[in-house]
């Protein structure tokens, strides 16, 4: 199986929680490294793109606030230093078609201040299915998705709109892989539930839409265990859902609550 994950580094005053130094800034790259790890495990063929415009930026916003910004100096090597060299400048070698433009559809759901240049670049035409992974610790509480329209007139089959999925972390990523790779329960494109507002962490929490009860995906990297915590419309544990999204008996933790998150206390 092949998919395509498209890295954006923060920008502007998202850089204001980045590490300090150049040993710190591994943490920063830690959700992209559980992902590539996962892929790997599984044997995903994970093709991974960058823009380095994007890292650019980066490195003019976050030079001013490392004590030693020598090491930004390489921008790319930023990159390439946790990614390897199995990735792609989008800008260098875009994958277009040069007869046909390519906009972002902007909805009341996609609205942020990330760039998503590359996706726009590189969606349609990178192999394997497609997705964007932010480092950003910054995360737009409405955006999910980025969807993009290519179109040419006169030419049949076109327009042609693609959602794609948008992860602010390694969870949520990991979730859509195991999905395209298995084909087993999940969240994201169920039209059994609907995406809130609300976030554990950088996760989405997802309400079922038949009994109000609120999910959200889990995966424990040590013990490589797949499953989702399941709360009442209250807040209140529930329970561990399967992989295949069924809920297991005696799984219920009453330390765990998302009342904070749902009520604010």
């Amino acid at each position: 199986m092949e998919a395509s994950l498209f890295i954006m580094l923060p920008e502007g005053n998202a850089v204001l929680n980045i590490p300090q130094t150049k040993e710190a800034l591994g943490s920063l790259f830690a959700p992209l490294l559980r992902v590539k790890e996962y892929a790997r495990m599984n044997g995903i063929s994970l093709r991974i793109f960058f823009d380095q415009e994007n890292i650019i930026r980066f490195k003019a916003d976050a030079g001013q606030l490392v004590d030693d910004g020598t090491y930004l100096d390489k921008p790319v090597a930023i990159l390439r230093s946790f990614v390897g060299s199995h990735s792609s400048d989008v800008n260098k070698d875009p994958l277009l078609d040069a007869e046909c433009s390519y906009i972002r559809w902007d909805t009341i759901t996609c609205t942020t201040d990330v760039d998503v240049a590359l996706v726009v670049k590189s969606a349609f035409e990178s192999p394997g299915a497609p997705c964007v992974l932010s480092l950003s610790s910054v995360m737009p509480t409405d955006y999910y998705k980025v969807t993009l329209i290519k179109d040419r007139a006169y030419r049949e089959g076109l327009p042609e709109l693609k959602d794609i999925p948008l992860f602010f972390s390694a969870d949520g990523c990991i979730e859509w892989l195991s999905s395209l790779l298995t084909g087993h329960f999940s969240l994201i494109g169920n039209k059994a539930f609907v995406p809130t507002s609300y976030h554990w962490n950088n996760q989405r929490i997802f309400e079922k839409v038949a009994d109000g009860t609120y999910w959200y995906f889990d995966f424990y990297h040590r013990e490589n265990k797949i499953h989702y915590e399941v709360f009442n419309h209250e807040g209140d544990h529930l329970g561990e859902a399967s992989e295949d999204g069924l809920l297991v008996p005696g799984t219920v933790d009453n330390n765990k609550t998302i009342r904070h998150i749902l009520h604010g206390n």
